[in-house]
């Protein structure tokens, strides 16, 4: 049995450019998600939150 499309190297190309494209996407949401955890939260602010 052949693969759909057969030997023809596109496919291969697509499929790295696919997954390289995927795995910079990941760690630019992990780096987005670690900036968010770092920033500080200043206790004023949670008593000005529970207290509104």
């Amino acid at each position: 049995m052949h693969a759909p499309g057969g030997d023809h190297p596109s496919g291969h190309t697509v499929a790295g450019y696919l997954e390289r494209f995927t795995r910079r996407l990941g760690r630019a949401a992990l780096e987005h998600l670690r900036n968010r955890t770092t920033e500080v939260v200043r206790p004023s602010t949670l008593l000005r939150a529970g207290f509104t």
